[in-house]
């Protein structure tokens, strides 16, 4: 480890801290000159002063009026440091932010036409299967029971293949229909035949 001690552009000192005799830095900090002058600190690049030809980035000189343009209420509402812009730091009330997720989440969710095609073809599955599969159950049993019985209980299942293995909203009227035709062969099958 290397140290250096600079006040104004003169060079005062220059050691090795690890064993603490005087040694040349030039060599050791020369390479890393462009990553010392793109430092954020202002004030320690201008105490360094060109020593190591390390100097601050140019920047054409910004006059007070125009830095400080904005109105009185707007500089109230975003307190600002010298350092925003270097930390990526952004400013803005809770009306901006709640907008601003609000419209990135309705851009992550898509429009109404790009999720009906994500979800019809799943849910169009699911009838077809509760379908065939409701068929199925009559012609093998030829009992409205049993049929009701397996139609409510294919409805859960598909409200569950929704929720755990989709990983998306339940789709309600599916699942009510489901039950209220299971409940329906049900009780038609109990009570008449």
């Amino acid at each position: 480890m290397y140290g250096a001690t600079v006040k104004n552009g003169t060079v005062q000192s220059e050691k090795d801290i690890t064993s603490g005799r005087a040694y040349p830095v030039f060599r050791k900090i020369w390479p890393f000159r462009e990553y010392f002058s793109s430092l954020p600190d202002k004030d320690m690049l201008v105490s360094i002063g060109g020593a190591y030809e390390i100097y601050p980035p140019f920047q054409p000189e910004v006059s007070e009026k125009k830095r400080n343009a904005r109105g009185p209420m707007e500089s109230a509402l975003f307190p600002s440091t010298r350092y925003d812009s270097i930390f990526g730091i952004v400013r803005e009330t809770r009306f901006q932010r709640w907008r601003r997720e609000r419209r990135e989440a309705r851009e992550a969710r898509g429009s109404l036409w790009t999720r009906f095609k994500r979800r019809v073809w799943g849910d169009l599955q699911d009838i077809c299967l509760g379908v065939g599969f409701g068929c199925l159950v009559y012609y093998v049993y030829y009992d409205y029971v049993v049929l009701g019985l397996s139609l409510g209980i294919l409805g859960m299942v598909a409200g569950l293949l929704d929720f755990l293995v989709r990983k998306r909203s339940v789709l309600m009227t599916k699942v009510l229909s489901f039950l209220s035709f299971g409940s329906y062969f049900f009780y038609n099958g109990y009570v008449y035949f």
